[in-house]
């Protein structure tokens, strides 16, 4: 775990996501309808202010994720696109957006808790899915499939 992630833990390691919102006075945050076709959240930064904008449609496990990702981006300085950049930045902003993707999922999954779910449903069940780890810790599937993943490779290496 780097330093940074642990700043943002708290309790049994579980990122309190909602708390630290409230803790970054710089961002301005709003539940809205977004229009069809938009994406479910949206991260945008001027000077040393910023904004963060959720789909109210979105489900509470997937406003928990959508919010955390943007945070992360907060943290990172900035998200990856920026309107009228070249296509040809395409991959370095995809590239972002997954190391965003698996920042989300070590902090709201921490590691011996999942390590935990899973050596114990592993012995009843024989083995487990996203769809437990994600009812477990209150996030999406996706989410869920990232910390399994990347526990998958650490054990691996």
């Amino acid at each position: 775990m780097t330093v940074t992630a642990r700043h943002y833990l708290r309790d049994v390691g579980v990122w309190k996501v909602w708390r630290e919102l409230r803790q970054r006075p710089h961002i301005d945050f709003a539940l809205v309808d977004m229009p069809p076709g938009a994406p479910a959240a949206v991260y945008a930064r001027r000077g040393d202010r910023a904004v963060v904008l959720i789909d109210r449609a979105l489900p509470p496990a997937e406003r928990l994720a959508a919010l955390a990702h943007e945070l992360v981006h907060d943290e990172r300085g900035g998200s990856g696109h920026v309107d009228g950049m070249p296509p040809s930045l395409g991959d370095v902003v995809a590239r972002e957006e997954r190391r965003v993707d698996r920042i989300v999922a070590e902090r709201l999954i921490p590691r011996d808790r999942l390590e935990q779910l899973v050596e114990t449903r592993s012995e009843i069940e024989g083995h487990i899915c996203p769809l437990v780890v994600a009812e477990e810790f209150g996030v999406p599937e996706r989410v869920a499939h990232d910390a399994l993943s990347m526990l998958l490779e650490r054990r691996s290496a």
